[in-house]
């Protein structure tokens, strides 16, 4: 990660672009620091889970998520990947008619390279 924390990070680009500072998007920041500083104990070291943690972030248009998880990406430092969601779409579909034989674990398999894996504009209708 770079120097200092996530939550300086995103003020300082704040005050840079003459954005104000929002408490509703500070409250994000705060849960994406203890995304990111999951928490370690002695036995984690002995004992890894095999559950990926995830942050699903949501809100109306407008409101700085899309913004928020951009400086989130440009901040942490390990093997990661951004797609718009249609472009994983386009990209599982295109792998999809290329590799006929192949089933889709084998698609997902090869996402497992990347410690973080963030979807923009994935939109959920139904749950």
């Amino acid at each position: 990660m770079k120097k200092g924390s996530f939550k300086e990070f995103f003020i300082k680009f704040c005050e840079e672009n003459n954005y104000e500072k929002n408490l509703n998007q500070l409250k994000i920041i705060d849960l994406l620091t203890d995304f990111i500083n999951t928490k370690k104990s002695f036995l984690n070291t002995f004992y890894k889970s095999k559950e990926k943690p995830c942050f699903y972030l949501y809100g109306g248009v407008g409101v700085g998520k899309t913004m928020i998880l951009n400086l989130f990406f440009r901040f942490i430092e390990m093997p990661k990947k951004r797609l718009h969601f249609n472009e994983f779409m386009i990209d599982f579909h295109d792998y999809k008619h290329k590799n006929k034989n192949n089933s889709i674990i084998s698609y997902v398999k090869q996402l497992k390279k990347y410690d973080l894996i963030y979807l923009d504009e994935l939109q959920v209708t139904n749950i």
